[in-house]
């Protein structure tokens, strides 16, 4: 099944404006802890090392293409984990709704991963040379 580089190119930007998106909210997360009494550093650091780290992937993956592709799922994993982490900060403080939020995004990052990481074994599956010696698919024996 052949992709056109037009919905290849306009899926790229999608997850490139979604990965932005996340790493805004990451910054603006760790910003607001800034007015706490008690000033969490960790999880400032945290939220804005992972925003740092996440935009500076994306961006790298902009240029690089599908060599950059490498990178996508350590990405996807580090922005479930901060999202998860924050939604558990937002429950603790007894917040309403944004705990779900938060939930929700690292629950979408974690299943983003998992479907980049079954379509990576799918496209190295059909990437096995068939010889005289090798059956045509892994599952066939000859």
């Amino acid at each position: 099944m052949a992709i056109h580089p037009e919905k290849n190119q306009r899926s790229h930007r999608i997850r490139a404006v979604a990965h932005f998106c996340t790493a805004f909210g990451m910054i603006s997360e760790g910003m607001s802890r800034l007015e706490m009494p008690e000033i969490p550093w960790p999880f400032i650091v945290l939220c804005w090392t992972s925003a740092a780290v996440i935009a500076a992937m994306t961006i790298a993956h902009l240029r690089l293409g599908e060599k950059g592709g490498r990178f996508e799922i350590p990405v996807y994993l580090l922005e479930s984990l901060v999202c998860a982490n924050i939604a558990v900060m937002a429950f603790r403080e007894h917040k309403h709704l944004l705990p779900y939020a938060w939930l929700l995004a690292a629950l979408l990052w974690i299943n983003t991963a998992v479907i980049s990481v079954i379509k990576t074994r799918r496209k190295k599956e059909m990437e096995v040379p068939s010889g005289p010696d090798q059956p045509s698919h892994p599952g066939i024996r000859r």
